[in-house]
C-alpha cells in the first residue's frame, strides 16, 4: 500500500477528556475535513466532539470550557435515554411495551390470523407479524420485520399519547391552558419530546417501552 493511500484513510476518533478541577468529562474527537468545532451530546450522556484537522487541542478544549454548563445539562438530559444499538430482526426477539415485554412471533401473511388485514397484532405477551413469503422466500428478511413493526410501534404510540393527552385535558388547570395543537410521533435520539410554540407536540416514539 502506497503512502499516498494510506493517508487518504481517516483516522478514528481518539478516546480523551477535558479536565476542570475536580470535573472530568471524557469524550471522542473526530478530526474531519469541517471548518468549525461541533459538539454533541448522545443517548447515554456521550460526548462527541468534531474538530478540523488544522485546529489545535487548545481550541478544543477552550470550546468545551465555554460550553460546559450546556454540556452537563445536556448530559444530565440524555443520561436516562439508551444507547441505540443493533438489534436482529428475527423470529423470537422481544420488545418493550409500556413496561412489559412483547415476543415477535413471524408467521407468513395469512396464516394465524384474527384479523386477515392486520400486518401486526398484539396478543398477551406476543406480537404476531404477519410477513410475506414472496417467492416462497422465507423467513422475511430483517429489513421487512423491521419495517413492519416500526409501523405498528409508531401507530401504537400515537394511539397511546393522544389518549393520555385527552385524559391529561380533563384536568381543570391543563384545560384552562387551551387546546394544544398537533401530536406528532417519531423516533428521536436526543430527546423525549418537543413543543413549540404553536402548539404542536412531537413525542418519542421510545416513551412506548416506559411503564405506565
Amino acid at each position: 500500500m502506497g503512502r499516498g493511500h494510506a493517508e487518504s484513510v481517516p483516522a478514528g476518533p481518539l478516546r480523551t477528556e477535558y479536565r476542570n478541577g475536580a470535573l472530568t468529562i471524557p469524550f471522542d474527537l473526530h478530526r474531519t475535513s469541517r471548518r468549525t468545532i461541533g459538539i454533541s451530546i448522545h443517548p447515554g450522556g456521550h460526548v462527541r466532539v468534531r474538530a478540523p484537522r488544522s485546529a489545535s487541542d487548545a481550541s478544543v478544549m477552550a470550546l468545551m470550557r465555554r460550553k460546559e454548563a450546556w454540556i452537563l445539562r445536556k448530559i444530565d438530559e440524555l443520561r436516562a435515554i439508551p444507547e441505540p444499538c443493533a438489534r436482529e430482526w428475527t423470529d423470537g426477539i422481544t420488545l418493550p411495551l409500556l413496561g412489559s415485554t412483547l415476543t415477535v412471533d413471524v408467521c407468513p401473511r395469512g396464516t394465524r390470523a384474527r384479523n386477515p388485514d392486520r400486518r401486526v397484532e398484539i396478543g398477551p405477551g406476543t406480537l404476531r407479524v404477519h410477513a410475506p413469503a414472496r417467492g416462497g422466500a422465507w423467513p422475511p428478511r430483517p429489513a421487512t420485520l423491521h419495517r413492519l413493526v416500526a409501523d405498528w410501534y409508531r401507530d401504537r404510540a400515537l394511539s397511546v399519547f393522544s389518549h393520555r393527552m385527552a385524559v391529561l385535558r380533563r384536568n381543570p388547570v391543563i384545560h384552562g391552558l387551551g387546546q394544544p395543537g398537533t401530536l406528532a410521533v417519531q423516533r428521536m435520539r436526543r430527546r423525549w419530546g418537543s413543543c413549540f410554540c404553536d402548539g404542536r407536540i412531537h413525542l418519542n416514539t421510545e416513551l412506548l417501552a416506559e411503564p405506565v
